[in-house]
């Protein structure tokens, strides 16, 4: 009976504590909206293991990124403070706190360049272990986001977006539980034809247009099918697979890059040196992928960072949010 009661105590102790946690999870998302509106901004991105119901929320759009959240809080934890010197504890938290404000300035800008949020000012609330953290970050002045402008001022952005949801997909996934590794050169496809050949028959020779543009989803799963094959595809500004199992015919012998990177490395960024394409690569051993622009690698997205992105969910109907009113306060209750 003791022991019946005992369990009790604890069951009713812990609920009383989760009941706690999701309270004050409740207020710092009220205040994040407040500010989110005070702010004018594009969005709120939940970080972490943050008990949300945003079943009252009718305006701003609510994110919430849990996939490998387990991976991201080892990434963002330091020694425990009690244990360090003054000068240690605060290099710790000033160290914490940098990767937090990090990890909201990829996820945002990586959430701009999937067409996920506009670009703006993104509230984000970090949670790690008991700890909270709102950051405020604005997109316009983050430099992945410049770099993505830059970009989609030479291809169509949404080609831009739909390689790489692509690249995404095979750097988190890969192909039947195999890492892939490939390469997408994309824009000036004339000057990259003559300046490469087909290590085998063409795949897409033969293909209808629709059946040959990356702006179709229901295109991804032949695309990355035709990703195991060596070589590397071809595609136009506007998102028509020209070619795959395409050989970049460079000169690399005095083209420095990254130690550590292959010859496919190599050949795409030199492509870009040579031409204005653009082009996207995967690495086969880590996943990581490298956008390359005029010879210089402009992006890297790590497979983590790219699984939060991917498995990022909505929490509010962004379609409701394009043009809400930041001057409308009514935007949740306290019920």
């Amino acid at each position: 009976m003791k022991e019946m009661i005992g369990d009790q105590t604890k069951k009713n102790v812990a609920g009383n504590a989760d009941a706690k946690s999701v309270k004050m999870a409740g207020q710092i998302c009220r205040c994040a909206i407040d500010l989110a509106v005070s702010c004018g901004s594009v969005a709120v991105i939940l970080i972490g293991d943050i008990p949300f119901d945003a079943s009252s929320i009718c305006s701003v759009p609510v994110f919430h990124v849990k996939a490998g959240i387990r991976d991201v809080m080892d990434w963002l934890s330091v020694p425990k403070k009690s244990s360090l010197p003054i000068e240690e504890c605060a290099e710790s938290i000033e160290k914490e706190s940098g990767r937090k404000t990090d990890l909201v300035r990829t996820i945002s800008a990586l959430s701009f360049g999937l067409d996920k949020i506009r670009e703006g000012t993104v509230i984000g609330i970090v949670r790690s272990d008991d700890d909270y953290s709102i950051i405020v970050h604005d997109l316009r002045d983050n430099d992945m986001v410049r770099l993505i402008n830059d970009c989609c001022s030479r291809i169509n952005p949404d080609v831009f977006r739909s390689i790489l949801k692509v690249a995404i997909d095979l750097s988190v996934k890969g192909r039947e539980g195999k890492k892939v590794g490939t390469a997408f050169i994309v824009g000036d496809e004339k000057e990259v034809l003559s300046r490469s050949h087909q290590m085998i028959i063409n795949p897409y020779k033969s293909q209808e247009p629709e059946e040959k543009s990356v702006l179709r989803p229901e295109n991804y799963e032949s695309i990355e099918g035709l990703a195991q094959l060596d070589g590397a595809f071809i595609i136009s500004s506007e998102g028509e697979i020209i070619a795959a199992g395409r050989y970049l015919d460079v000169d690399a012998h005095d083209f420095r890059i990254e130690k550590g990177l292959g010859s496919r490395h190599i050949s795409a960024a030199s492509i870009t040196r040579d031409t204005i394409a653009i082009a996207f690569i995967i690495s086969e051993s880590g996943g990581t992928i490298r956008v390359y622009m005029d010879g210089k690698e402009i992006l890297k997205i790590n497979p983590q960072t790219g699984e939060l992105v991917n498995d990022m969910e909505a929490c509010s109907n962004p379609e409701n949010c394009i043009s809400y009113d930041p001057g409308n306060k009514n935007l949740y209750s306290d019920s």
